[in-house]
């Protein structure tokens, strides 16, 4: 931990393009057992204790310019002398065979010394709870608080080009949100992924610029390695439901996308499979409330085209050519003559103007 602390301090306080010094915070805590003032009085020695271990580290910087975290007297001290909540934390996460009756007993009584009394009275437990629970409750926890500084756009933009190694993955990431270009998107992302593959989002970010550019079995790698960087991660997993279902496998997707949660955008995916699969009221269900093409198309193939038009007209899909299809496709089904004349003559517009362009 001290190591990291000594990393950290090296590579970013008053560095060119580390942090900005903020502030530093110190709670420091006791367990709730025994007299209030004498735990007061432990927790304030612990905080000191603390605020002095991480000061010396700041001192070994030999900066004289730098004051950040060598006064200890600018440190915030906050000290919980009985810390009832990290104790009912950890009560929830043990395993001990009376917990639930001393979860109850912090519901029962507000007072810290009927809580002691009444927890003490399980004598064979409170020893387990002794044991077990109050010694991990006797801490202090220090919080450096930094503002990053960060570089232009413009410099992130020449950095990616001549020097990416110089850039942090976070940099790498957002350079890649300055361009609209696909191609420019996935070479940033390759160079993320070169330089932090340990960084799932690099590996997962470049899985997606080949879905866009349809090379599925490159998607499918670079998803799979984002997949062994961070397993099980509800994103990949839709992520990878999504190539597996350009290849034709919707078993295959479906199993997935139960794996990435339900989120909305893998709910819509299922619903995008369970139409392929003609499962047009799971399909509805599904997409939730999206609003576009697909489920207007769900909408009508579950016998309900009295939902079409005005689906696709609350959507960013209303001008599509294939918008005016599906509804003049719904009017039908409707017995709606005029609608289908109507939404037929506007299909064909909309064909003959894309086909100019």
């Amino acid at each position: 931990m001290v190591k990291n602390l000594n990393t950290f301090i090296a590579a970013n306080i008053n560095t060119t393009f580390g942090t900005i010094s903020k502030d530093i915070n110190v709670s420091a805590y006791e367990y709730p057992d025994g007299e209030l003032t004498l735990n007061q009085n432990l927790a304030g020695d612990r905080a000191k204790s603390g605020s002095n271990a991480l000061a010396n580290e700041f001192k070994k910087d030999k900066n004289k310019d730098n004051t950040f975290g060598k006064d200890i007297a600018a440190y915030k001290t906050v000290v919980t002398a009985e810390d009832w909540d990290g104790f009912k934390s950890l009560m929830e996460q043990s395993s001990i065979a009376d917990k639930d009756l001393i979860l109850r007993v912090l519901t029962m009584y507000t007072d810290g010394e009927q809580r002691e009394k009444e927890i003490k009275n399980l004598s064979k437990t409170y020893k387990e709870v002794a044991d077990k629970i109050l010694p991990k409750l006797r801490r202090s926890v220090l919080t450096v608080n930094v503002n990053k500084k960060s570089r232009t756009d413009e410099m992130i933009n020449r950095l990616v080009d001549t020097n990416p190694d110089s850039l942090s993955v976070e940099e790498l990431l957002y350079a890649a949100t300055l361009t609209e270009d696909v191609n420019r998107k996935m070479n940033i992302y390759k160079s993320a992924e070169k330089y932090y593959a340990a960084d799932w989002r690099t590996s997962n970010n470049l899985g997606v610029t080949y879905l866009l550019t349809n090379k599925v079995a490159d998607a499918k790698s670079a998803f799979e390695r984002a997949d062994k960087a961070s397993p099980s991660n509800q994103t990949v997993q839709n992520n990878l439901g999504a190539c597996v279902a350009k290849s034709g496998d919707r078993a295959a997707a479906m199993a997935y996308y139960e794996k990435a949660g339900s989120s909305p955008e893998v709910n819509y995916n299922k619903g995008v499979v369970y139409v392929r699969d003609a499962k047009y009221t799971e399909a509805v269900s599904a997409f939730g409330s999206y609003k576009g093409f697909n489920l207007a198309l769900a909408q009508l193939l579950a016998g309900n085209p009295e939902s079409v038009a005005g689906t696709i007209d609350a959507s960013n899909e209303k001008d599509m050519a294939m918008s005016f299809y599906l509804k003049a496709v719904a009017a039908a089904r409707k017995g709606d003559a005029s609608g289908v004349s109507f939404f037929k003559n506007s299909y064909r517009k909309r064909c003959f103007f894309k086909s100019c362009c």
